[in-house]
């Protein structure tokens, strides 16, 4: 009896987890090595900011989602030079361009904000809300004009379907842009508005844009189906903490009227990438690239690739006081557009 007591000690002994050991400190000047490793070389080599503070295996699979992302960059990149870009059979390769890039980019975000130590921050995604509406304010700057625009934007889901709305006005009566969309979720949390365990979600959607140029007496309706995703990279590597990756891709029939009388049919090709993180649980901060060059942004004057490249942007968008929230927008293309909103967002504080 006494040997089997003994035994069963033992063998609860040996069966009981081992305490996870905590991680070693980083010092600041470690920490420091590590941000301006990540930074450069880590531009080319990725992980190195990862690996200097410990997190080896979410070093080597930003490495692998670099390399895998450089792929597809180089493989739509060179079909898109090789052909200068031409229209008829360029789309194809786009989204492998776009999706690519955003990849690329992507982890070395990813890699210099795990070195920053941001992978230890406690933060979680919420799920859409049921509904929101918002009102806004937006200032345009480009090389002939300064204007304000006043905005409005509303969202409404029921199930797996959503309907969405939203519309920027000149205030002095010179330009509209009214953008009108039905979606569908096809993979990721209902629109609850609760905090979740993953924000990765695929939306597939169809619209249209209405914009309007008094000045320049152009009417633009553009007719669009995209499909857009979300990917937490915490599944990835628990290490990436509050990160997440973007990218879309659709294509749009554009009819643009000019001077009221002469007509024009064309096609564009819609996308683009973010990269983020999760603030606590009361919103996001994104930076991103939209792959569109219609509208109020237009696309940046990129030397030999003007009239490809798109803009670039951020948005900071946060609940502030219970289902008030508030979202702060800067788009850059050949013309800046600042944007503050009041948003109402339905479901939980």
């Amino acid at each position: 009896m006494r040997w089997t007591c003994t035994l069963l000690v033992l063998a609860t002994l040996v069966a009981r987890p081992a305490a996870a050991e905590p991680k070693p400190e980083i010092s600041t000047a470690r920490r420091a090595g590590a941000i301006a490793a990540a930074i450069f070389p880590g531009v080319v080599v990725r992980g190195l900011g990862s690996y200097l503070v410990g997190e080896k295996r979410a070093a080597k699979r930003l490495l692998y989602s670099a390399a895998a992302g450089g792929a597809l960059m180089a493989t739509g990149g060179a079909f898109v030079g090789a052909t200068g870009g031409n229209p008829y059979v360029v789309w194809p390769q786009v989204p492998l361009l776009l999706v690519g890039t955003g990849a690329f980019v992507s982890s070395w975000f990813t890699d210099i904000y795990v070195a920053a130590g941001g992978g230890e921050i406690d933060a979680h995604p919420r799920a859409l809300p049921p509904f929101s509406v918002e009102a806004s304010m937006s200032w345009q700057h480009d090389a002939y004009r300064e204007r304000a625009l006043a905005g409005a934007a509303g969202r409404f889901e029921v199930g797996r379907v959503g309907l969405a709305a939203s519309g920027l006005f000149h205030t002095g009566g010179d330009a509209a842009l009214v953008d009108l969309d039905a979606h569908v979720r096809i993979l990721g949390a209902p629109a609850t508005g609760e905090v979740i365990t993953s924000g990765s979600r695929l939306y597939a959607r169809i619209g249209g844009r209405w914009y309007r140029e008094k000045p320049d007496d152009l009417t633009q309706f553009v007719a669009e189906v995209e499909v857009s995703g979300r990917y937490d990279l915490a599944s990835l590597d628990p290490a990436l903490g509050p990160t997440f990756f973007e990218a879309a891709t659709g294509i749009g029939a554009l009819r643009a009227t000019y001077a009221s009388t002469t007509h024009d049919w064309g096609s564009e090709l819609l996308g683009g990438f973010g990269w983020g993180v999760y603030v606590g649980t009361r919103g996001e901060v994104k930076a991103f690239y939209e792959h569109r060059r219609d509208g109020l942004v237009g696309g940046i004057a990129a030397y030999r690739a003007a009239g490809f490249v798109g803009s670039v942007g951020g948005i900071v968008d946060l609940r502030v006081a219970g289902p008030w929230g508030v979202r702060a927008e800067l788009d850059i293309g050949n013309a800046w557009l600042s944007t503050l909103a009041l948003v109402y967002r339905g479901g939980p504080p």
